[in-house]
């Protein structure tokens, strides 16, 4: 019986241990070796479906001090551009642990933030790439921060993530089937 207690309680402690520990899965290719470049000081650069992308515009919005929203946008196509957004409430969120993208207002106590990707038609939205409030944690999307200055108008980190839900419009041509972004690495500034 002293032998099964113990055994109950080092399984206990390893299955805690674990939960606490989490980390972000391993990267299923090399970032090192991406071929992707990019020029000047502030940048954003990932493999989407497996293929380099580089955004143009970038930057942090400065709608609300009690949020970072981080904002990659590419020109538009046939009237269409397309935006990849992060919401990370900075009262909820450790910005130095791991920050798992999802939608956070769905109870977690996680360390999380919210991601979309959306197809802009002027001002009105023609679709989006999202994840469905509700949707456990996956652990395969994140972000990590690697600097930040006190005021966050300079931030720089990495992400990967896969988004599960489509929303696009037929007339969004250029919209891929799925997205994946994977050696997602950034430096941006408030502007």
């Amino acid at each position: 019986m002293k032998y099964q207690v113990l055994y109950i309680l080092l399984i206990l402690t390893i299955a805690c241990n674990k939960k606490e520990g989490i980390e972000p899965m391993p990267n299923e290719v090399d970032c090192e070796d991406t071929g992707c470049t990019v020029d000047g000081e502030f940048y954003s650069v990932g493999l989407l479906n497996g293929a380099c992308w580089v955004p143009p515009f970038i930057g942090i919005s400065p709608l609300s001090e009690g949020y970072v929203t981080i904002i990659f946008s590419e020109p538009a196509i046939n009237g269409i551009r397309g935006e990849l957004i992060f919401y990370i409430d900075k009262k909820m969120t450790d910005l130095q642990d791991t920050i798992w993208l999802g939608k956070p207002w769905n109870g977690s106590s996680l360390n999380s933030a919210a991601a979309t990707y959306i197809y802009w038609e002027g001002t009105s939205i023609a679709g989006r790439f999202n994840f469905e409030i509700g949707t456990p944690l996956t652990y395969d999307d994140y972000m990590l921060i690697d600097y930040f200055n006190a005021d966050t108008s300079v931030v720089e980190g990495r992400f990967q993530l896969r988004f599960p839900k489509r929303d696009v419009n037929s007339f969004v041509t250029h919209a891929p089937d799925s997205m994946h972004i994977q050696c997602g690495q950034f430096r941006v500034e408030k502007k």
